[in-house]
């Protein structure tokens, strides 16, 4: 097992005394731009494609077999497991049995359907051609067609330095799949300063203007082995097995191979999983739920089949409860950008409507799918709820001349989850403006198997991310040398999750070994539940994509 020491992870020579981040960023924004895009070196910053930097995925450089490598190689191990020699430790965990044991766990989350969250039973809908898939097949087929930066979806207390995302993606048309691993990497710095995240940003503020020839060996020693290229230690690797769910970070899936039935029968889905450790030290894919994604069913009033997903009593009380939370606490988040501009005097342009729109929805509403077909799964209040925004929206002061009416912010919140964001909301108003649609997606994704960019990510979504990632290197801020700390300095529930680890590997008993594990597994949703609702660097509010 590859392990990453404290003094590798601590980042080499500041740490930050400046205010917030988020009080700098009205500062003018200077990526460059061609005919309102991004040009092609402002765009390196953001995103690598396959199409346009092919050099890059040449080999196995990126190859999916690579990324289960590393991250399989960086399993958190008892001490109950037999010790074998150090040579082979590296070797052992992430051989091809164990990447196609990997891909199995996740495959077989298509044929288990139950889903509890909270307590709350909720389960999955069957997929019946991906839970045929064979691993094999999976391992060979998946290929990478995009690097993405989200600098932008780190937090306010810079626990990790946002998310560092590969897509891999396999088969055309209405037979095909893409499983995006989104790793959230942990800030290098032991107190969380600001600070800590520096590297990381100059690391892809450098590309910009870094010789083609350069970014093939930089990304894949980036991703894989957590160096900079600034002659300083590594960090911890991007593709590091803590960074998919221990306690942040994710893996998804954009679920499409429907035939021989068609789309009309078996529609596109998105799913999310993260890692977890066993006793055995066998680093496997459990299914979460899909952030951002309050179960469709809690705004309308229809009845609730409880047969049909095998939920119970629970699921049902849910709904008043979401209801009354939406209205009390996600409609103001809901116009937040509106009240910004009202205070200055104006009205929010589209691009800030699309970057900058966000909620803080509770984990227990969300569902463990998000379906992008469909009427059923467009988000549609009921009379009452959309009584009560009505009611809810006359209490604020909106910039003159701009009435959003409850359609508006119930598009606005179809757009946060996965399945708006990707088909559902794309064409529809999210405000008083008839030009101010929510953006188009590529036929459900936004990044294609010809490595194909969408008219959202080219047109708003990039160009905004460039523009949060020059701001944070042109910020100006006092530091002062790093001395040498006597522990991290953690939020108390990262801290708890780590601690967690340690215990689990310190482990010596299977009976120790098991309530590690259940510890780490309750540690764990504490830390994502309170990450979830915890405000962004970039943004107040914070979404998935």
């Amino acid at each position: 097992m590859r392990k990453v020491s404290l003094a590798r992870m601590i980042f080499n020579g500041f740490v930050s005394i400046s205010v917030p981040f988020t009080a700098l960023a009205a500062e003018p924004p200077s990526c460059l731009r061609a005919d309102g895009k991004l040009t092609a070196d402002a765009l390196k910053t953001v995103v690598i494609t396959q199409k346009d930097h092919s050099t890059v995925f040449d080999g196995d450089r990126f190859s999916l077999s690579l990324t289960l490598q590393s991250i399989l190689a960086t399993a958190f191990t008892p001490k109950t497991v037999s010790p074998i020699p150090v040579e082979q430790q590296k070797a052992l965990p992430s051989s091809h049995t164990e990447q196609l044991a990997l891909l199995t766990s996740l495959i077989r989350s298509f044929r288990n359907l139950d889903r509890s969250s909270n307590g709350v039973t909720n389960n999955a809908t069957f997929r019946l051609h991906e839970a045929e898939l064979e691993p094999e097949a999976l391992l060979a087929s998946m290929k990478p067609v995009g690097l993405f930066n989200r600098f932008d979806l780190a937090p306010a207390n810079w626990s990790y330095c946002g998310e560092h995302r590969v897509v891999y993606a396999m088969g055309t048309g209405t037979n095909r799949m893409f499983l995006i691993f989104e790793a959230a990497v942990d800030n290098p710095d032991p107190t969380n300063a600001e600070i800590g995240c520096q590297r990381i940003a100059e690391f892809w503020g450098g590309l910009q203007s870094k010789p083609e020839g350069e970014l093939p060996d930089a990304l894949r020693s980036f991703y894989y082995d957590g160096e900079l290229g600034d002659g300083k230690p590594p960090i911890t690797p991007v593709l590091h097995n803590q960074h998919f769910g221990v306690p942040f970070g994710q893996v998804r899936g954009n679920l499409f191979l429907t035939q021989p039935e068609g789309p009309g029968v078996i529609p596109w889905m998105l799913r999310e999983w993260r890692t977890f450790p066993s006793a055995q030290s066998v680093t496997t894919l459990v299914p979460d739920t899909v952030k951002s994604n309050p179960n469709p069913e809690l705004y309308n009033d229809d009845p609730i089949n409880l047969a049909g997903n095998g939920r119970d009593q629970g699921f049902v009380d849910l709904r008043a409860e979401f209801q009354d939370k939406f209205v009390v606490s996600h409609v103001r988040e809901l116009i937040d950008v509106d009240l910004e501009a009202a205070l200055q005097g104006r009205k929010p342009t589209g691009d800030e409507l699309f970057n900058q729109l966000s909620a803080a929805f509770d984990d227990k509403f969300n569902d463990f799918e998000s379906v992008s077909q469909g009427s059923a799964d467009v988000v549609r209040g009921s009379s009452s709820l959309i009584s009560r925004i009505d009611h809810e929206l006359m209490k604020y002061k909106l910039p003159t001349g701009w009435t959003l009416t409850p359609e508006h912010i119930l598009a606005r919140a179809e757009a946060l989850s996965c399945a708006g964001c990707h088909n559902l909301t794309q064409g529809k108003e999210i405000a008083p403006q008839a030009d101010i649609k929510w953006p188009n997606a590529l036929a459900f994704t936004h990044i294609n198997e010809k490595a194909e960019l969408s008219e959202a990510l080219v047109n708003s979504f990039l160009p905004a991310r460039c523009d949060n990632l020059q701001r944070f290197l042109r910020r100006t801020e006092p530091t002062v040398a790093l001395s040498e700390p006597s522990s991290e300095v953690r939020t108390p529930a990262l801290a708890k999750t780590r601690l967690s680890v340690t215990t689990f590997e310190n482990a010596i008993t299977d009976a120790e070994t098991s309530t590690a594990l259940s510890e780490l597994a309750s540690d764990i949703q504490t830390a994502r539940q309170q990450d979830s609702v915890t405000a962004g660097a970039f943004r107040r509010f914070r979404r998935t994509h």
